[in-house]
């Protein structure tokens, strides 16, 4: 794998080729493994139940599926009522687990705990808009050399939130393309067709279950910030490909539940952060799927 840091050939523009549709997938979850969905939580009933919800609501190509809720100490008299009435239905499971907040240890309590060979984590503040993302993230995923697949998110006024990340973007990490519309094609029609990126973000991520197992899951150091573009880097150079799927679209309320990092979360961010760098230094300043001219401070600058 390589990529070309300096021009090398200029020529005069010409109208980019419109890209093939992919085929359909022919791959279906009600005829092959099951999957779980794993969705952290605490509290915030208001977004959990549209989250559950709208995956029920579009569960039609997936049959062989099951939520599994993992709850995190909510104590607000509505969660409780409704976490337990949901658990007792058909689709849907609730796990406790107590203690100080730490995203790596609910996600890898719901994956111990998951009865699926497919693993699809899902923030609880995202929300499916129709029936076709956990196939479009399933035929890839389980494939033998692809790691962690991710979506396209949309943040709800319907720009994008999400379509892969870019090492060394913003600082340490950042989402590329961020805040253009959702329906533009991106650099060269990236976002038009499944491609490989260093990493996605775990608000909604899909991977099988015994590559999460292979390399340990995800590292409890990381409490909040970077845990999962650590996973994925992990991934990558355990030799498989992270991809991004842009036929997998969900919405999302970016940090809704848990807020913007100040005061305390801000040195507990700048910890994280110092520790992603020391392990990942070498890739933020060399991300191969993100060309070095581009501008890592402005976040759509590739797009000219």
């Amino acid at each position: 794998m390589a990529h070309l840091k300096r021009l090398l050939l200029e020529h005069a523009p010409v109208t980019a080729p419109k890209p093939r549709a992919l085929p359909s997938s022919p791959y279906s979850l009600s005829s092959a493994r099951k999957a779980t969905i794993v969705i952290p939580t605490r509290d915030r009933l208001d977004l959990l139940q549209r989250a559950v919800s709208s995956i029920l609501k579009h569960s039609g190509q997936c049959d062989n599926c099951e939520i599994l809720i993992v709850d995190n100490e909510s104590v607000e008299a509505d969660t409780l009522t409704y976490l337990s009435a949901i658990d007792d239905s058909e689709r849907v499971r609730v796990l406790r687990r107590p203690g100080p907040f730490n995203f790596p240890d609910l996600i890898n309590a719901g994956a111990e705990a998951a009865e699926g060979d497919l693993l699809v984590l899902l923030n609880n503040d995202c929300e499916a808009r129709d029936g076709t993302w956990i196939a479009a993230m399933a035929s890839l995923a389980l494939q033998p050399d692809v790691g962690a697949v991710g979506a396209k998110l949309l943040y709800e006024d319907g720009r994008l939130q999400h379509a892969g990340v870019a090492l060394g973007l913003g600082g340490e990490a950042g989402h590329r393309d961020r805040k253009l519309p959702a329906d533009h094609p991106g650099n060269l029609n990236r976002l038009k067709v499944v491609h490989e990126v260093s990493a996605v973000t775990a608000a909604c991520l899909a991977v099988e279950r015994r590559k999460f197992e292979e390399i340990g899951g995800f590292d409890r150091a990381f409490a909040v910030a970077f845990n999962d573009i650590d996973f994925c880097l992990r991934l990558q150079v355990r030799g498989y490909r992270n991809l991004l799927s842009p036929h997998a679209v969900l919405t999302h309320a970016e940090s809704a539940s848990r807020g913007r990092d100040s005061g305390p979360k801000r040195a507990r961010f700048e910890a994280e952060a110092a520790l992603f760098r020391e392990r990942w230094l070498p890739l933020i300043h060399d991300d191969p799927f993100f060309h070095p001219l581009f501008s890592t401070t402005r976040f759509a600058d590739h797009l000219g």
